[in-house]
């Protein structure tokens, strides 16, 4: 296995970094006509391979909000100083094989680790085309860090300083901070905090966010889905991927890990009927998970998709699901049951065409009304359409996964080495994103996210049909 690229000699060094208070400053956008432009219909897209971002530098505690060493958080249920370690990546469980104890919400530091390090990150904002702000805003709002009890307010001082630093940043001013993006680790709509609302709704409306699950049906949307943080990441010392798992090792075909209880009503209904479907055929197996991200058997449970041909994803609090993730880089074939859990969501990692090809969708609500049995149709694609859907999944799992730099560096955040992983993972497929929705958003264009902008009902009638294609570029997945 290749390893990561890394130089003490290029290493990103320390500074005062207060850009804003210079006299004299640079205030072109950086977006030349020196890279390479393809159009997709109307939408134009660069090649931003070369461009250069920035990192407001802000003090440790903005993007370390996890809880502080000696606190109680074992009644909280869902967070443990276990997902803390590594630098946010979460203790090791079998690391020669990538796994890691990654927390649903560590969005932020699998994004934020990656990006401090990169070879494309520059000390100089007068250099940079996009601008990133290092505040888990996400962690923050929802956990308290010096009791580890849930909550939904982010720390006002925190808020107010950064606030107050883009208010005097020319760089922010320039474009109302068009080509600034956020790191959220939620959803779309999930309840944002007190305190970060303000900021989300009035002093950074034109920024990019990521989340895991952005409203499809909302054109120039500017929050963007972006994969899960999977258990699963690359790593220097990473000696089997689990995604190159031989076909021959699937003995199982098909596999549902979770619970049948959401808070929502009609995602817990389908659930239901399908967990029934699946308790009733002798080619499916459902493992009973409680709905915590702290669970010491993860390793046992997850080595049940590297087993399977298919994994079933219904729809749980939301339409989103890590578990598609965790599946995908199993190289196991997702089975959705609700149309925004993957096709039409993350638009720059996957888009809908990648997504037909990768997985097979069954209308959930027709598995609710007891209208259709699903088990047949799955026993029924042909053996040609499960290795091409295979092969596809093996091609695109480095881009959905976020490679982790090497844990002597997570280990020791003052060593300035700068690292990247020796092929585009999900960090470089982001950056990309990111620079492309700033270069339309600075010239108030479309930034064509999402591809394509329909009603919920709309998008629930068009896949309201059994899919199971072969994936049609095969190419692509050569």
């Amino acid at each position: 296995m290749a390893k990561g690229h890394h130089s003490k000699g290029d290493a990103i060094k320390g500074g005062k970094g207060h850009h804003a208070r210079r006299k004299h400053y640079n205030l072109s956008n950086n977006f030349t006509n020196s890279f390479n432009l393809t159009k997709s219909g109307n939408i134009t897209f660069i090649d931003a391979s070369n461009l250069l971002y920035y990192i407001y530098e802000m003090p440790p505690e903005f993007s370390w909000r996890w809880p502080k060493n000696g606190t109680d958080c074992v009644d909280s249920g869902y967070l443990s100083h276990e997902h803390a370690e590594l630098a946010g990546y979460g203790r090791p469980i079998l690391p020669e094989n990538g796994l890691f104890l990654t927390w649903h919400f560590s969005l932020f530091n699998s994004l934020f680790n990656r990006m401090k390090r990169s070879r494309r990150r520059t000390l100089d904002p007068e250099k940079a085309s996009l601008f990133l702000l290092p505040y888990d805003l996400g962690l923050d709002g929802f956990m308290n860090p010096d009791t580890c009890a849930t909550r939904r307010s982010c720390t006002p001082r925190l808020v107010k300083e950064l606030e107050k630093t883009l208010r005097e940043s020319p760089f922010f001013q320039r474009h109302a901070g068009a080509d600034h993006a956020v790191l959220w680790s939620l959803g779309h709509y999930h309840p944002w905090p007190r305190s970060c609302d303000t900021f989300m709704k009035h002093t950074c409306t034109r920024c990019t966010y990521t989340c895991y699950w952005m409203d499809p049906t909302i054109p120039n949307n500017n929050f963007v889905s972006v994969p899960f943080p999977s258990g699963y990441h690359w790593w220097d010392g990473v000696r089997h991927v689990p995604w190159e798992a031989r076909p021959s090792e699937r003995n199982r075909t098909a596999v549902y890990l979770g619970s049948i209880k959401t808070l929502n009503p009609a995602h817990t209904k389908i659930r239901r009927a399908m967990t029934q479907q699946c308790n009733a055929s002798e080619d499916c197996t459902w493992w009973q998970i409680g709905h915590s991200s702290v669970d010491a058997s993860i390793a046992d449970y997850l080595s049940l998709y590297k087993q399977s041909v298919f994994c079933l994803c219904p729809p749980g609090d939301d339409p989103a699901r890590k578990a598609v993730f965790d599946a995908l880089l199993s190289g196991c074939i997702p089975v959705i049951f609700e149309v925004a859990t993957l096709f039409n969501q993350y638009p720059w990692h996957i888009g809908e065409d990648m997504a037909l090809d990768i997985a097979v969708n069954i209308p959930g609500g027709q598995v609710r009304s007891g209208k259709l049995q699903f088990m047949p149709f799955l026993l029924s694609i042909p053996a040609e359409v499960v290795r091409s859907k295979q092969t596809a999944i093996r091609a695109i799992a480095p881009r959905l996964q976020y490679a982790m730099p090497p844990l002597h560096l997570l280990l020791n955040d003052s060593d300035p080495t700068v690292w990247d992983p020796p092929f585009r993972d999900g960090v470089d497929v982001t950056l990309d994103g990111m620079f492309n929705r700033a270069f339309h958003s600075v010239r108030k264009e479309l930034s064509g996210i999402p591809k394509r902008t329909m009603k919920t009902a709309e998008w629930g009638k068009e896949y309201d049909r059994l899919i199971a294609r072969k994936p049609r570029n095969t190419i692509q997945y050569a």
